[in-house]
């Protein structure tokens, strides 16, 4: 008689809890889904697999309100459990990331102590009715449900008749599995940042490489340049002084059949423009400073001597003093350039007279 009563107490619980959401569900998206409801809600059950029924009657129907409102409807419909077992309680999912469609978080649902010994709430937390009373209203207010299992919800709630609470704080379960998630995220979001910084790193290093290579690039062409200006100054002075040197030499540089003497300079000293000898001014008059280069080389450029002077009297040119005058500058120029080719010393006063 007591076995037949049990029975008739279960399936009068079972009968109670199911039909509505599983017509609901059926009505909106099909008897597929809806079929499936009465198995997510046996004692025995995942208590997360009806919240993941939810989401796929969303899933099946996306926009469309009767679909969202049959899984409202299913997420707060009571779960069954045996009444009559040690410690019977109910079971709360405690997956934070259970349900996933955002319209069906923070949805609680029904819970019933019809048949308990000891009614809900007899040792501390709320009543049925009261945490009833708040799941009714969930429907249509949420609770503030981000990062938080469903076991988490109640517990705020201050519900605590349930398997795996524990008073003053979150269920065991519904903690590490939030804990685990917030790990997760944050690992996530950690990775993600490491990933954009090292991208930005790289992109740094990479300008910065771009950059120094073409500082190096703009010192090096500048440092080109410099040293072209350099080798063309150098290679200029070198010229000039080669001109110089001739100019200023004397017999080293005597040429083919020549008496190696000389050379007659033209110098330049304030407004005296005059020929000498040996970086000195002598005199005006070219054949003096020729004179004296012939005494001293004698015999051996008597026949020489004699051409230069010769030339030296029939060209009229002299030196002269005052302001420059290119024309006369020239001329002089010519005209010692000329004596000393015949002495044997090359020399270049034409283009680049001593100044002093």
């Amino acid at each position: 008689m007591l076995y037949s009563l049990v029975i008739y107490s279960v399936a009068a619980r079972f009968g109670q809890q199911n039909p509505p959401a599983e017509g609901q569900v059926s009505a909106a998206v099909g008897g597929g889904l809806g079929g499936q409801v009465p198995s997510t809600l046996l004692g025995g059950a995942d208590p997360c697999a009806k919240l993941s029924l939810a989401d796929q009657v969303v899933a099946a129907k996306p926009g469309d309100q009767a679909a969202l409102d049959a899984a409202k409807a299913l997420v707060n419909t009571e779960s069954n459990f045996n009444p009559f077992g040690a410690g019977a309680l109910p079971k709360f999912c405690t997956n934070a990331a259970l349900p996933a469609t955002q319209e069906l978080r923070g949805i609680l649902a029904q819970v019933s102590d019809q048949d308990l010994q000891t009614p809900f709430g007899a040792n501390g937390g709320l009543t049925a009715a009261q945490i009833n009373a708040i799941a009714t209203q969930s429907l249509q207010t949420p609770l503030a449900a981000d990062g938080k299992s469903v076991a988490q919800l109640y517990q705020e709630q201050g519900f605590t008749d349930f398997v795996g609470a524990a008073a003053g704080g979150a269920a065991p379960a519904a903690k590490g599995e939030a804990k685990q998630a917030a790990k997760k995220g944050e690992a996530k979001a950690a990775k993600k940042e490491a990933k954009k910084a090292a991208k930005k790193a790289k992109k740094a290093k990479k300008a910065k490489k771009a950059k120094k290579a073409n500082k190096g690039k703009k010192a090096g062409k500048k440092e080109g340049k410099k040293a072209a200006k350099n080798g063309e100054a150098k290679k200029a002075a070198k010229k000039g002084e080669a001109k110089q040197n001739n100019n200023q030499g004397g017999q080293a540089a005597g040429g083919a059949g020549g008496c190696k003497t000389g050379p007659v300079q033209v110098i330049v000293k304030g407004q005296e423009h005059r020929f000498g000898l040996e970086n000195q001014q002598v005199a005006l008059n070219p054949a003096i400073p020729i004179q004296r280069l012939c005494d001293r080389a004698g015999q051996s450029c008597a026949a020489a001597c004699q051409q230069i002077n010769q030339i030296v009297a029939a060209s009229g040119v002299k030196g002269f003093s005052g302001a420059d005058d290119a024309a006369k500058l020239r001329a002089m120029g010519e005209l010692a350039d000329q004596v000393n080719q015949l002495f044997g010393t090359a020399s270049d006063f034409t283009n680049n007279p001593i100044i002093q």
